[in-house]
C-alpha cells in the first residue's frame, strides 16, 4: 500500500508538471530503495521515476539506455529549498549527468530540482552532457569546467528551461551552454558569471538545427569573442526572443558574434555589454533578421554587418542610429532603473508601442510610469515604479525599491517558480515617496524567485536570483 500511495504521489506531481510518465511505471526510493543515484538507474527501466532524497551525493550519473525521470523531492512537491539541497557532485572526475550517448536514438529523460556541480569532464559537459531529447529544468547547475560547455553540452534536441546556469568555465566553447547539432530549446534560464576561454561566455551555438533561445537573462559573462552568445555554422537557425543580454564582456563583440548564422532576433534588450569591439558582429554569410530589439550602450559601433553578410533591421532602438532599415529610432529608451539591472520601460519611453504592429521595442513592457515634471519639482518620486532588487544575484539579503506618487495600499510579495507565495514583505497603506524593502533569504535555497508589486491598479513583477 505504501509503494502504490508513492506512485500515485508521483504520478500527480507528473501531472501538475507536465511530464508524462507511462501507465505501470515503477518510483525507485534513493537511498530508501537503492544508496546511490547510479544504482537506482541501471534498476529502472523505460518510464520510470527515481526519486532522490536531500544529501549530497558524490557520484557520476550516467543515464544511456533509456528515459526515466530524476528529480528530487521538488518533483513531488514543488518546494524550492529541495534543489539546492539535493546535490550530486561530480568530485572534478567527470560529466557530472550523463544522458544518452553519441550512437543513442532518442533518449527521452526528464532531470529536475537538483543542484549540479563540481564535474570536470575531458571534452564537453562538465555539469550535463545531452544526446536525445531530455527535459532539464529547475536546476542550479554551477562550478563546472571542461573544455566546451561547462554547464551543459548539448548534442540533441533538449528542453533546457527555468535553471540557474553559473561560475562555470570552458576553455574553448560555451560557458554556460554549448549546442552542437540537434534542435535545442533554451528558455527562462538564468545564466550568469559564466566563462570561456574562447568562444561565447553565456552559450555557444555551432551547427545546430532550429534553436529558440527565450525568456533568458544572460549576463555577466566573459569570452574572448562573444561574451554573451556565440553563433556559428553554415546554414544553422532560429529564433532569439525576449531575452536581457547585459553586462558580457569580451575582447571581441561583446554582446554577440555571428557567422554562417541566419537567425530572428525579436524583442531582446541588448545592452551595457562591454567590449573592445562591436556590440554584436554579423561575420560571413549571415542572414539575419532583428526587429523591435534595444541595442543600447555596448560600444562605439553597436552593430557591424560584413559585406557579404545580410542583416534586415527594422523597428529597432540603436544608439547611433541604423539608416538602412524603416521604423528605427536612435533615443534613450528611458528604462526604469538600468542602475539595478530594472531594464523595463517608463510608460514616456520612446520604445513603448513604436514596434512593430504597435509592441513595445525590447524583452520588457512598461514598468513604471512616465516622468512628471510637477512631481519632481515638488520633491515627490514621478513614477508609481518597481525596481529590479539590489544586489542581485544575491546572497542572502537585498533590497527591493518601489515608488509611489501618492498614497496607496501596497502589497509585496515574493513567489517560487511554480507560483506559490513564499512570503508577503508589504501588505498595508503606504504614504507616497521612494520605499526600500529589506529581504532577508537566508531560509531559502538558492534558485530563481518572483517578486510582485500591487498597488491600486498598478501591478508589476520582477525576477531575483538567490545564490548561495
Amino acid at each position: 500500500m505504501k509503494n502504490i500511495t508513492k506512485i500515485i504521489i508521483v504520478a500527480l506531481a507528473c501531472l501538475i508538471l507536465g511530464i508524462y510518465t507511462p501507465a505501470f511505471a515503477t518510483v525507485i526510493n534513493i537511498p530508501e530503495d537503492y544508496a546511490t543515484i547510479q544504482a537506482g538507474v541501471e534498476a529502472s527501466t523505460q518510464g520510470d521515476t527515481i526519486l532522490v532524497q536531500p544529501d549530497i551525493y558524490i557520484e557520476n550519473v550516467s543515464i544511456i539506455e533509456h528515459g526515466v525521470t530524476l528529480g528530487s523531492l521538488f518533483l513531488t512537491t514543488g518546494d524550492t529549498s529541495f534543489i539546492s539541497t539535493t546535490i550530486i557532485d561530480g568530485d572534478s572526475l567527470d560529466t557530472v549527468v550523463r544522458i544518452g550517448i553519441w550512437s543513442s536514438d532518442d533518449i527521452t529523460s526528464t532531470l529536475t530540482g537538483f543542484t549540479i556541480r563540481n564535474g570536470n569532464a575531458n571534452y564537453g559537459g562538465g555539469g550535463i552532457n545531452i544526446h536525445g531529447e531530455p527535459t532539464i529544468s529547475h536546476n542550479i547547475i554551477c562550478n563546472n569546467a571542461t573544455t566546451r560547455g561547462g554547464g551543459i553540452f548539448v548534442s540533441g534536441s533538449p528542453i533546457i528551461e527555468n535553471n540557474l546556469i553559473t561560475e562555470n568555465h570552458v576553455t574553448v566553447a560555451g560557458g554556460g551552454i554549448v549546442s552542437y547539432g540537434g534542435a535545442c530549446v533554451i528558455r527562462n534560464n538564468v545564466i550568469v558569471n559564466n566563462a570561456s576561454d574562447h568562444y561565447g561566455g553565456g552559450i555557444h551555438i555551432e551547427d545546430s538545427e532550429m534553436v529558440a533561445i527565450s525568456g533568458n537573462t544572460i549576463s555577466n559573462n566573459t569570452a574572448n569573442n562573444g561574451g554573451g552568445i556565440n553563433f556559428h555554422g553554415e546554414g544553422m537557425g532560429g529564433m532569439v526572443t525576449y531575452n536581457l543580454i547585459s553586462g558580457n564582456t569580451a575582447n571581441m563583440h561583446s554582446a554577440m558574434a555571428l557567422s554562417y548564422a541566419n537567425y530572428f532576433f525579436t524583442n531582446n534588450t541588448i545592452v551595457d555589454n562591454s567590449y573592445n569591439a562591436e556590440g554584436i558582429h554579423f561575420y560571413s554569410y549571415c542572414n539575419s533578421i532583428l526587429t523591435n530589439n534595444v541595442i543600447w550602450n555596448n560600444a562605439d559601433t553597436e552593430i557591424l554587418v560584413y559585406p557579404d553578410g545580410s542583416v534586415n533591421i527594422t523597428y529597432c532602438d540603436i544608439q547611433g542610429g541604423w539608416e538602412e532599415g524603416e521604423h528605427n529610432i536612435d533615443t534613450d529608451p528611458l528604462f526604469c532603473d538600468p542602475e539595478i539591472d530594472d531594464y523595463s520601460l517608463a510608460e514616456n519611453s520612446p520604445c513603448a508601442g513604436a514596434g512593430f504592429q504597435g509592441a513595445d521595442i525590447g524583452a520588457y513592457g512598461i514598468g513604471c510610469d512616465a516622468t512628471d515634471m510637477e512631481n519632481e519639482l515638488s520633491g515627490l518620486p514621478a513614477l508609481f515604479g518597481l525596481n529590479q532588487n539590489y544586489p542581485n544575484p544575491f546572497n542572502a539579503k537585498t533590497s527591493i525599491h518601489f515608488e509611489l506618487n501618492e498614497p496607496s495600499h501596497v502589497k509585496l510579495e515574493i513567489y517560487n517558480l511554480l507560483g506559490i507565495r513564499i512570503k508577503t514583505l508589504i501588505n498595508s497603506r503606504i504614504e507616497a515617496g521612494t520605499h526600500t524593502v529589506n529581504f532577508d533569504a537566508s531560509g531559502l535555497s538558492s534558485g530563481i524567485y518572483i517578486y510582485n508589486l500591487q498597488s491600486g491598479d498598478y501591478s508589476s513583477t520582477k525576477r531575483m536570483v538567490l545564490l548561495k
